[in-house]
């Protein structure tokens, strides 16, 4: 399964989703399934705009996506990614 994840940090803070999945707490990032046909960027900001709409407001979520399409988005710039 490929996934794609954002990692907000602040400092020495990161943020984390608390999730309740099957009756067990778990903490999560920001991040989920690749569709197919889907990029790694474009999965990583549906999954933010998905996950983060009740604690992070429209604004911070549409700017989080300007600044991240304009470093990624051309491709001159990579992510890190992790296998």
């Amino acid at each position: 399964v490929c996934r794609a994840a954002i990692l907000l940090f602040r400092e020495d803070e990161v943020l984390v989703v608390r999730e309740d999945k099957e009756n067990q707490l778990r903490w999560s990032d920001l991040g989920g399934k690749v569709e197919e046909g889907e990029g790694y960027l474009d999965c990583a900001l549906r999954e933010l705009k998905e996950e983060a709409q009740t604690f992070l407001s429209p604004e911070s979520i549409q700017l989080l996506e300007q600044g991240l399409r304009q470093r990624y988005g051309d491709g001159s710039a990579k992510p890190e990614i992790v296998t």
